[in-house]
């Protein structure tokens, strides 16, 4: 059983949420799996329904994307909704739809145990590359990051700045996730996260601290239940207000026979009692596949409609198709819809974006990539319809060294006539002596917790393969954009270690996303600055 973590610190999950998801371009929707598309449903009817940014629908929200991810194991590309509740297409060609956003790559841990892995992040300053963040993370003996350092170039030297330390149980199963802060001269502890298990490894309790003037501090816990089956039924969140626990957020959750989520209902803490909230209803094909999903909010009386979704998909498994419609008083509106074709290996070739004006589907933005003979994503190409023809907007090349790892990261946008350089990552590997890898293989595929979470400057994702896959894993907003792709190519049987470093990105809730063959796994994680 895989690994929740459900909660965040009151008082962060909130900050400038109704501002900072507006920064976000309109055109950069990369592909979004499907249900990261209904979570956001979830995430628009609570703001819609409320009038202003409600941190605990967003909580809520985002254990929907969990439980149909995870439960319903079903196989589906990412899809890149529209905007959802107010769509059109973007109409000015010189208003770059990337200008606000700077997409950070991540490198793979890839080297054997007792390894250390630096990046080096770099901005193009017109003729030439200037040094801005430097990333050193390390391996144990057994191939678990037990330390991860970041520091930033003065101008002559690399500084300190933040480091997170791990520590871990039986084999790769976290315990707890320390962050610290450099302060001049030494290390001062900011954030403590533990994780309580039962024997089968499900997350019973997650406690989140700070750290005071003389000791740790509760912050949140979540607290999960299970069936007989380990499938989570209830979860609980409460924050630590004058001494004790004060209940915040209550989740349930109804299953089919075959373990899909069918429906999930959402509830707050008025002070006294439950209240309902948001209430998700949902059905599959005979394969498993979700087709269908209905959010409906709660009026004060009774639910009602407010957002639907209809998925469809080729004989292969794969998303070929997503719309969204919107509830218009007595029957349901065409929103958005997302198309994706594939080529002969199930790699993406291109997704389009689509609105509807009424009459008929209007493009808006498009993505297109290439692949080397390994099956490594080599370039991603982003564009948008200016009304006749598709413009271009950015671009990101990769390379890779003859074993597969990435060695260089390289994003550009469109000058009007050329590509012009906007930053770089630049990967090495160094082998400590005195190691050996003793990992073995895992018995099945898995997206671990992200470490830690919340985080602030950087956190670690881990997954683990049976065997070799084509995988990918990407990062989402909360509106369904994608925010960065950290893994887009064949990977071989393991555990593999991905380090995140948002960088200049608003603080808020993020999710990340793992497809590996017919595998597929979503999380949330929470950025703080």
């Amino acid at each position: 059983m895989t690994l929740f973590n459900l909660q965040y610190p009151v008082g962060d999950e909130g900050r400038g949420v109704g501002a900072w998801y507006e920064k976000f371009p309109v055109s950069r929707r990369s592909t979004v799996f499907k249900t990261l598309t209904v979570l956001v449903a979830v995430v628009l009817a609570a703001e819609s329904a409320n009038g202003h940014s409600d941190p605990s629908q967003r909580d809520q929200a985002q254990k929907i994307l969990k439980l149909l991810t995870e439960k319903s194991g079903v196989r589906a590309p990412d899809i890149r909704p529209g905007n959802l509740t107010k769509p059109g297409a973007l109409t000015a060609a010189g208003n770059s739809p990337f200008s606000e956003t700077r997409v950070r790559s991540s490198q793979k841990l890839s080297a054997s145990s007792g390894s250390i892995v630096v990046s080096i992040y770099q901005t193009w300053k017109g003729a030439s590359w200037v040094n801005q963040t430097k990333d050193s993370s390390t391996l144990d003996g057994s191939g678990r990051e037990s330390n991860y350092v970041i520091q930033t170039w003065s101008g002559t030297d690399w500084q300190n700045t933040s480091r997170q330390s791990y520590v871990y149980k039986v084999g790769w199963q976290l315990a707890s996730a320390l962050s610290q802060i450099w302060a001049v001269t030494d290390w001062k502890n900011s954030f403590l996260t533990t994780y309580t298990c039962d024997a089968s490894g499900n997350v019973l309790r997650t406690l989140n601290q700070y750290w005071g003037s003389t000791g740790w501090v509760n912050s949140s816990q979540t607290i999960n239940t299970y069936d007989a089956g380990e499938r989570l039924t209830g979860s609980v969140s409460q924050v630590w207000t004058a001494g004790v626990w004060v209940n915040s957020l209550q989740d349930t959750y109804t299953y089919d026979a075959g373990g899909n989520v069918t429906g999930g209902v959402y509830q707050q803490w008025n002070g006294t009692a439950w209240a309902n909230t948001t209430r998700i209803s949902a059905a599959y094909d005979a394969g498993g596949h979700l087709v269908e999903l209905v959010v409906e909010l709660w009026n004060g009386s009774a639910w009602s409609n407010y957002l639907h979704y209809l998925l469809t998909y080729d004989a292969g498994g794969y998303q070929t198709s997503f719309v969204i419609q919107t509830w218009g008083g007595s029957d349901w509106v065409y929103s958005s819809q997302t198309l994706t074709t594939y080529d002969g290996s199930g790699h993406e070739k291109t997704t389009v974006d689509q609105t509807w004006d009424g009459f008929s589907w209007v493009n808006t933005d498009q993505t297109l990539y290439t692949y080397n003979v390994s099956g490594y994503v080599t370039s991603e190409l982003s564009q948008y319809w200016n009304g006749s023809a598709w413009v271009n907007t950015q671009q990101s090349l990769s390379t890779y060294d003859g074993s597969g790892n990435q060695v260089e990261f390289l994003h550009q946008t469109w000058g009007g006539s050329a590509w012009v350089n906007a930053y770089r990552y630049q990967y090495s590997y160094q082998q400590l002596t005195g190691f050996s890898d003793t990992r073995a293989l895992p018995d099945r595929f898995n997206l671990s917790a992200n470490y830690p979470n919340p985080f602030n400057p950087s956190t670690t994702l881990e997954f683990t393969l049976p065997r070799a896959a084509q995988a990918t894993l990407k990062i989402y907003n909360l509106l369904g954009r994608e925010i960065a792709t950290l893994v887009n190519e064949r990977e071989e049987a393991g555990t593999h270690v991905i380090r995140w470093s948002p960088g200049d990105i608003p603080s808020g809730v993020y999710f990340y996303r793992l497809t590996a063959g017919s595998f597929t796994q979503t999380r949330r994680m929470v950025f703080m600055k």
